[in-house]
């Protein structure tokens, strides 16, 4: 037991860690139990209709990974990088708090859009959409940091733009 808390709170960085083990752990059991994946989606994804029924949805939508491919590596790698940053430089209470509230947020505002317009919206999987502010409060964090961008180095300022 040591040995696996020992894994999690090396580097400084538990909270990353324990999201992307989550996130993981989704994968593999939506990829090797094709059975295990609507049960996974009514339970753990954010849908507008079934909110009321499943609220913690607002908040666990980015620990459910989809389907294998490049881009789910790219993204986990990316939300490695920036989050354990983040997480190193505000401490794991701050980074948790940020990315849930950032997580909530986004959910919320799906949902009062899609009451405001009368449909059904679903939020998609995945930690793409926190990823996303992760990155920017990166970026604002450390401005001058060069990072490679297709295989290009950039300032951290600059890809916060794109």
């Amino acid at each position: 037991m040591d040995n696996l808390r020992d894994y999690f709170t090396r580097g400084g960085i538990p909270v990353t860690i324990t999201l992307l083990a989550i996130s993981f752990l989704t994968f593999l059991a939506t990829f090797f139990s094709p059975a295990a994946d609507p049960v996974i989606s009514h339970y753990l994804l954010f849908s507008s209709i079934n909110v009321w029924h499943a609220p913690w949805t607002i908040f666990t939508y980015p620990l459910v990974a989809g389907g294998f491919s490049l881009w789910l590596i790219i993204i986990w790698a990316f939300f490695w990088m920036t989050g354990g940053s983040l997480e190193r430089s505000w401490g794991s209470v701050r980074f948790v708090v940020f990315f849930f509230a950032v997580t909530a947020i986004t959910a919320l505002s799906v949902l009062l859009g899609g009451t405001l317009l009368r449909m059904s919206v679903e939020l998609p999987g995945g930690i793409f959409l926190p990823l996303m502010a992760l990155v920017v409060a990166f970026c604002m964090v450390n401005p001058e940091q060069t990072m490679q961008y297709c295989f290009f180095p950039i300032k951290a300022k600059y890809i916060a733009l794109i």
